[in-house]
This record gives C-alpha cells, structure tokens and sequence, in this order.
C-alpha cells in the first residue's frame, strides 16, 4: 500500500488515532492504551471485512513492522512504551512499507524538533520545556533517565504522518 489521500475508512481510523494520540501525548504525556487497543481492533477488522482496504496479512505485518522498527528504542529508555505501540497501530493501518516511511520521517521530525528545543532552551526562549523522564526535585529540564531530551513523540508521528499524506498528493 502507498500512502495516498484516498479517502478510506483505514485512512479516518488512522488519522483519528493520531490526532487524539497527539492531543493526549502533548496535555498528558502518554498515549492511552484504551484508543490504540480499539484503534487495532478497527484496523484489524476493516482489513478483513471492507472491501478496498489493506488485506489481513499486511495489517498484521506492518502492525508487526512498527512495532520492531521502535522497540529497540524503547528498550533502551529512549521512548515511551506508548510512542512503539501507537506505530504499531498505525502500521496496521498503513502496512509494512508504508510504516517504514512513518517511522523514518517521525525520526527526521522528532531529530529537528529536538534540535531546536535544545537552541531554544539553551537560549532562554523555549516556552514549553521537555519533560525530564525522573520526577525528582531539581532535576536539570534537559536530563531524563537516559541523560536525553524528551519529546511528546505522538505529536512527532501525527505530524510526519501529515507530511507524507500531503506529499503523496503532490
């Protein structure tokens, strides 16, 4: 499946995944698993009852190819738990290679949006402060458990995502 602004019932669930997953992730700090546990469930059940849509093996790979393509991240206490599993969602939407072209232009994104947090911050203009991971008093607002910059990631998906739909339909 290529990324197209083909209006499709796959196409609304994915984007209504990632704009409450962005809303939430920014105001909240986490992705809730109650929408990417229903938003899954949709995906899955569209792939196997409308017609049009992406087939049930390629929900599942690229449900499958999210998820492995952040774990790694994860793993190292790089991301939160809730940034691997709503690519994996929206991998089930998308499809395998679609997901890939996700996950890099979110890296490309989330990468730049870091960037100028840090220029910003080290600046003394940044208006919203990355939140450190440790919840200690006086911790420094650049540390976190792995000494990085943490960024509300979903917000760096659902933004990518954007860009590579209107891309598409160029």
């Amino acid at each position: 499946m290529s990324i197209s602004l083909q209006f499709s019932a796959g196409m609304v669930g994915m984007v209504t995944t990632l704009v409450i997953a962005a809303w939430t992730d920014w105001t909240r700090w986490r992705v809730p698993n109650l929408l990417l546990g229903v938003s899954a469930a949709v995906a899955l059940a569209q792939a196997a009852f409308l017609p049009y849509s992406i087939s049930v093996p390629d929900c599942l790979l690229g449900g499958l190819t999210g998820l492995l393509l952040f774990l790694p991240f994860y793993l190292v206490r790089g991301m939160g738990a809730g940034d691997v599993k709503l690519l994996a969602v929206v991998g089930m939407y998308a499809g395998p290679l679609t997901t890939f072209k996700i996950a890099l232009a979110t890296a490309l994104v989330g990468g730049l949006w870091g960037i100028v947090l840090v220029i910003r911050w080290k600046a003394g203009k940044a208006t919203r402060q990355p939140k450190p991971r440790v919840r200690s008093e006086g911790a420094p607002p650049l540390r976190g458990v792995a000494g990085g910059l943490v960024i509300p990631y979903g917000v760096a998906m659902a933004i990518a995502t954007s860009v590579l739909l209107f891309a598409s339909a160029l």
